[in-house]
């Protein structure tokens, strides 16, 4: 498999144990209790950073690749990932920006926050599935050795700072709460 598209599994693999520590941090606030904000926090921000700066470029070059060699029923199948990386972003976005709230009005109900968090968690959760069922496998049946070595040169860029023993220590807390072996999400990272 092409360097690139097993970083991008491994990304899809590490992001589904940041999204199930948001879900966790929901159980408290459905409970009337407090969630541990510096995880949401951390949660937020790292989606904020290394998906829409890093990962999502990455998909989007080998996507615009594909849709250039690719037939039009490939392309279709795939659908408009340029645009769903923007909706997730924007997505993103908006959470963050409804933790923010919550942190500053303490007293409000967390109702609204709760359902926006499992709209975005769905979301995100169904837009990797789709990569990984149609994006991925096209690109590994249609793209060339060639297409691949070309990607792999230009997509190279910053690791995860989830991963790795050099780590980025703004999400120490995270990284602690993804790998706590109390937590069904108790699975390390994928290395690249």
């Amino acid at each position: 498999m092409a360097q690139l598209a097993r970083n991008l599994a491994e990304d899809h693999a590490n992001m589904a144990k940041v999204l199930d520590v948001l879900e966790l941090q929901l159980e408290p606030l459905k409970a009337g209790q407090a969630p541990d904000m510096e995880i949401v926090r951390g949660v937020l921000d790292y989606c904020l950073g290394y998906p829409v700066l890093c990962h999502h470029p990455r998909e989007d070059l080998m996507f615009r690749k594909l849709r250039a060699v690719a037939g039009a029923d490939v392309v279709d199948a795939v659908g408009d990932l340029l645009m769903e990386h923007e909706e997730l972003a924007q997505l993103t976005r908006d959470l963050s920006a409804a933790a923010d709230n919550i942190l500053s009005v303490p007293d409000q109900p967390p109702d609204r926050f709760i359902d926006q968090a499992y709209r975005f968690l769905e979301r995100y959760r169904r837009h990797m599935e789709k990569e990984d069922a149609d994006l991925l496998p096209a690109a590994l049946e249609t793209l060339t050795p060639e297409d691949w070595e070309a990607l792999d040169r230009i997509a190279s860029g910053q690791p995860d700072p989830l991963s790795g023993q050099t780590f980025d220590k703004r999400f120490a807390k995270l990284r602690a709460e993804i790998l706590d072996p109390r937590n069904a999400t108790s699975v390390t990272f994928v290395e690249a």
